[in-house]
C-alpha cells in the first residue's frame, strides 16, 4: 500500500474525517483550509479510507479515518521528520488497538474546554489592571509579544499570522514589554486559544483577563472558543474553568522526541 501526499487543493477531500468532537478541531481545519502551512496524507486519492494531517511548523500531528498497523507503519517515517511529535489519534479510528508505547510513544493527559451553548455562564472580567489591552494588528506588536517566534513558526510569517489570526495582548507601556497575550487559531467557526504570562506577571489573574477579552470578541463574531492544555498543567486549565467553559473532555498525546523512535519502525 503506497501512501500519497495530496496537493493543497485537494485537501478539503479529508474535511468529512474530522467532526467537530475532534481534539484540537481548529488547528487540523487550519491545515486543511491552509492557513497554516502544513501536509495531508492518505492512503488513496479517491475515496481515501484514512488520513494524516500535519502542521508544518510544530509538532501536532492528527489521524483520523480506518487506521490499521501496515498504515501507521507508513505515517511514522512522515512524522519522524519533526524533533518532538504530539500525535492525536482517538481510539474511534484505532480498529487495529495499536499500543502507541510498544512504538516508543508516550501518554500525556489532556484537557478540552469549550461552552456547551449560548446558556453557559460566560464570565464577564474588565481590564481593571494598570496596564493597556491591545489588539495585535501589526507586526511590530507582535515582534514584541513573547509568542512571536511560536506564532509565526505556526503560520510560517508573520503576514499570515495577522490574516489569520488573532490576539490580544496586556501591555506595559512605561516597560513596553508584553505581560500576557492570548492568541487564536481561527479556521472554519473554530477558534483554538493559547496564552503565556510574562514570568515575572504571573499569579495576578493576567491571563484571565486578556484570555476573557479575547472569547468575548470570538462569542460576538459567532465564533466558538476551545481551549486545551496539559491535565498537569492547572493553572491553565483554572483560566478556562475561570471562564465559565463547561463543556470538558479528555484526551491523550501521544508524544515521542524523533530520537525515541526505534530504528526498526522507521527505515
Amino acid at each position: 500500500m503506497k501512501i500519497t501526499e495530496l496537493s493543497n487543493i485537494k485537501y478539503y477531500s479529508v474535511r468529512n474525517f474530522f467532526g467537530s468532537d475532534y481534539p484540537n478541531i481548529a488547528f487540523v481545519l487550519a491545515v486543511i483550509l491552509d492557513n497554516i502551512p502544513g501536509k495531508i496524507f492518505v492512503d488513496r486519492k479517491i475515496n481515501p479510507t484514512v488520513c494524516l494531517v500535519l502542521c508544518k511548523g510544530l509538532p501536532y500531528c492528527f489521524i483520523a479515518g480506518e487506521l490499521s498497523r501496515e498504515i501507521f507503519l507508513k505515517f511514522l517515517p512522515l512524522m519522524k521528520t519533526k524533533p518532538l511529535i504530539k500525535l492525536v489519534c482517538p481510539s474511534v479510528t484505532n480498529k487495529a488497538n495499536i499500543n502507541f508505547i510498544d512504538f516508543g510513544f508516550q501518554p500525556i493527559e489532556r484537557f478540552q474546554y469549550r461552552f456547551k451553548s449560548s446558556q453557559s455562564q460566560i464570565q464577564n472580567y474588565i481590564n481593571d489592571s494598570e496596564y493597556e489591552l491591545l489588539p495585535i494588528k501589526d507586526e511590530k506588536l507582535l515582534s514584541l509579544c513573547q509568542w512571536n517566534s511560536f506564532m509565526t513558526s505556526c503560520y510560517g510569517n508573520t503576514e499570515n499570522y495577522l490574516k489569520n489570526s488573532i490576539g490580544f495582548v496586556l501591555w506595559d507601556p512605561e516597560k513596553k514589554l508584553a505581560l500576557s497575550e492570548a492568541h487564536g487559531v481561527i479556521a472554519e467557526n473554530w477558534v483554538e486559544i493559547g496564552t503565556v504570562t510574562h514570568e515575572n506577571y504571573r499569579g495576578k489573574k493576567l491571563s484571565t483577563i486578556v484570555c476573557n477579552n479575547l472569547i468575548q470578541h470570538l462569542i460576538k463574531k459567532g465564533l466558538h472558543p476551545i481551549w486545551s492544555c496539559d491535565k498537569a498543567n492547572i493553572p491553565s486549565w483554572k483560566v478556562a474553568e475561570h471562564q465559565g467553559m463547561d463543556d470538558k473532555i479528555e484526551y491523550i498525546f501521544h508524544t515521542f522526541k524523533n530520537n525515541s523512535l526505534s530504528k526498526q519502525f522507521i527505515n
